[in-house]
C-alpha cells in the first residue's frame, strides 16, 4: 500500500518510484492496525511462507521480492528474497512444487523504465506531460508468470509472447496440472493445462493423416518436377480450401481484374495438402496458392494481391492506388493479423459448441465442393476433426473472449473509416472504387457476418448460437458494409476445372 497514491494512481506510483509503500498488520481479535514495514518501493502482492515463518512482499518499482520475517530469531528483520526480476512483479502465490508463482504486470524488455530509474526529473516530466500514453504504447504485450523456488531462484517461466490470451498477469492459482491466471486488463480468467498426456492420442490422430498426405504430396511434387519441370499451365490455377476466408479474398480480387481468366481447385482441409505440395515443388502446404501459367506458385493472400497489381498494372491498379497505398496496406495488415484469425476462432467456437455442429459444417462446405465420398468421409470424421481443430487453434472460452475483443477492435476501426468516407456508400480508405483494404475486410469478416452470397444464411438459420454471432456484427455499420459489398458482388461462382 502506498502512503501517497491510491489504487487508481498506479502509474503515478510507478513513475515516482519512491519508497512510499507500507505493510500493515491487522489483528482481528482486537481490531488493531499497525505499520509492520515501511520504505517499500511500489508495495504489491504478499504471500505467507511455510509455517508462517515469513512474509513475501512484491516491490513493483524495484523488480524484486522482499522477505519480512514473522517468527524465529530473525523476526522483524528484512532481506531480499529475489531481485532483478524480468518484469514488474504483481501478486505472489504458492506453487504446488513448494515454491512461489509471481505474476507480472509488464516486462522490462525495452529498458524504458530502467533507463529513467536514475532520472526523477524525467519521470516527473513524462507523467505530467502527454508522453505517458507513448510510454505505455512501448510496453510489449507479453503474458508471463515466473516460478521461484524456496530460495528465490527462478526455476520455471511460462509465456504468452504475443499477448494473445494473457496480455499481462496479475495473479496465478496453481492447481497442479492446471493454472488459473488473472489479469488486471482482461475481463476473464485464463485456464491453462500442462497435462498433455490425455491430448497425445488426439494429437497423433490429427498428425498421422497430415504427415501421410504431406509425404504423398512431396513424392508427387518431386515426380512432377523431374518429369516436367515447372510445366506451363493452360490458365492460372488457384488452389484453395473452398470455405477459407483468406482464399475468398484472392478469389474476389481475381474476379475483379478485367480479362483475367483462371480456374479454381477447392479442397477440404487436409485433402488440399498433397495437391498444393505437388504444385509448389514440395515447399508449401498453405492456401491460397496461385500457380501462374509459367508454373510458378504464389502464396499468402496479401502477397498474391501485390503480385497481381505488379503483373497487371493496368487492370489491377484498383487494389493499391498510389495515393492511398500506405493506408490500404496498413488496414489490410490489421485485417490479416487480427480480423482473419479471430473471426475464424469465433466461427469455429460457436459452431463446435452447437449440437448441430456437423450439420453446420456441412452447410459451410457444400457450396464449395460436391457431395461425394470425400465430403461424406469428412463429415463421418467430424468428431475427430472438431477435436483436432479445437486443439490446433486453441479454442476455449478465454480464447473466444479475446477473439471477440480483437474482432470488435477491427470493426470499430472500420466503422470510423466508413463514417469519415461517406458512410455505407463509400470505401474504407477513401478510394474511388473497391481496394485491397475493402476486399480484406469484407472477406475476412465472412466468418462472423455470414453473407448469403457464400451460403451463410443456411449456416445462420441452422443454429441459435451462430445466428446471435452473425446478428451482433451484421447490425453494425461495418457489418452492413460487408453485406453490401457481397450483394454487389453477387452469388460467388467457382471456376472449377472442367
Amino acid at each position: 500500500m502506498s502512503k501517497k497514491f491510491g489504487y487508481d494512481d498506479v502509474e503515478a506510483e510507478v513513475m515516482e518510484a519512491r519508497p512510499n509503500g507500507r505493510l500493515f498488520h491487522f489483528s482481528p481479535s482486537d481490531g488493531s492496525l499497525h505499520t509492520a514495514l515501511e520504505g517499500l518501493h511500489g508495495a504489491n502482492g504478499v504471500c505467507v511462507g511455510p509455517n508462517e515463518e515469513f512474509l513475501l512482499v512484491a516491490e513493483l518499482t524495484r523488480a524484486r521480492v522482499t522477505r519480512y520475517y514473522l517468527k524465529g530469531p530473525k523476526a522483524g528483520t528484512v532481506d531480499t528474497f529475489a531481485q532483478n526480476l524480468p518484469g514488474l512483479p504483481d501478486n505472489i502465490t504458492p506453487s504446488s512444487r513448494g515454491g512461489y508463482w509471481v505474476g507480472f504486470g509488464a516486462l522490462r524488455d525495452n529498458g524504458v523504465l530502467d533507463m529513467m530509474a536514475g532520472l526523477p526529473w524525467l519521470r516527473a516530466l513524462v507523467y505530467k506531460s502527454k508522453l505517458m500514453a507513448s510510454i505505455k504504447a512501448l510496453v510489449q504485450k507479453h503474458g508471463m508468470i515466473v516460478e521461484l523456488d524456496a530460495s528465490g531462484q527462478i526455476v520455471r517461466s511460462l509465456h504468452d509472447p504475443n499477448g494473445v490470451v494473457v496480455t499481462s498477469s496479475t495473479t496465478v492459482l496453481d492447481l497442479g496440472d492446471t493454472f488459473l491466471i488473472g489479469s488486471y486488463y482482461a475481463p476473464y480468467i485464463t485456464k491453462m493445462s500442462l497435462d498433455l498426456k490425455r491430448r497425445y492420442p488426439l494429437l497423433v490422430a490429427g498428425l498421422v493423416p497430415t504427415v501421410l498426405l504431406s509425404v504423398a504430396g512431396r513424392i508427387i511434387g518431386l515426380g512432377r518436377r523431374l518429369l516436367f519441370g515447372f510445366r506451363k499451365q493452360r490458365i492460372p490455377t488457384l488452389f484453395t480450401i473452398g470455405f477459407s476466408h483468406y482464399c475468398d479474398k484472392v478469389r474476389w480480387a481475381l474476379e475483379l481484374i478485367s480479362g483475367y481468366d483462371f480456374e479454381e481447385r477447392p479442397y477440404l482441409p487436409l485433402v488440399h495438402i498433397p495437391m498444393v505440395l505437388a504444385h509448389t515443388g514440395g515447399k508449401n502446404t498453405m492456401t491460397p496458392t496461385l500457380v501462374t501459367q509459367d508454373g510458378r506458385p504464389h502464396t499468402n493472400s496479401t502477397d498474391i494481391l501485390h503480385y497481381l497489381q505488379q503483373s497487371h498494372p493496368e487492370t489491377a491498379s484498383f487494389l493499391y492506388p498510389p495515393a492511398q497505398q500506405k493506408d490500404i496496406e496498413e488496414f489490410e495488415k490489421l485485417c490479416d493479423d487480427k480480423l482473419g484469425p479471430n473471426a475464424r476462432i469465433l466461427a469455429y467456437g460457436h459452431i463446435f459448441s452447437s449440437r448441430r455442429g456437423a450439420a453446420l459444417v456441412a452447410s459451410m462446405v457444400l457450396p464449395f465442393t460436391s457431395p461425394g465420398l470425400v465430403l461424406k468421409t469428412f463429415l463421418f470424421c467430424y468428431p475427430l476433426v472438431r477435436q483436432v481443430l479445437m486443439f490446433a487453434l486453441n479454442i476455449n472460452e478465454s480464447r473466444v473472449a479475446v477473439a471477440f475483443a480483437k474482432v470488435d477492435e477491427v470493426f470499430a476501426e472500420a466503422n470510423r473509416r466508413l463514417a469519415e468516407n461517406g458512410g455505407g456508400r463509400g470505401y474504407l480508405c477513401g478510394t474511388a472504387a473497391i481496394s485491397a483494404a475493402d476486399l480484406a475486410f469484407a472477406s475476412l469478416a465472412y466468418p462472423v457476418v455470414f453473407p448469403p452470397e457464400l451460403g451463410g444464411e443456411a449456416v445462420v438459420e441452422s443454429s441459435p448460437e451462430v445466428k446471435a454471432l452473425a446478428e451482433k456484427y451484421r447490425n453494425t455499420p461495418a457489418g452492413k458494409y460487408v453485406l453490401r459489398l457481397y450483394k454487389e458482388r453477387g452469388p460467388v461462382q467457382f471456376r472449377r476445372r472442367k
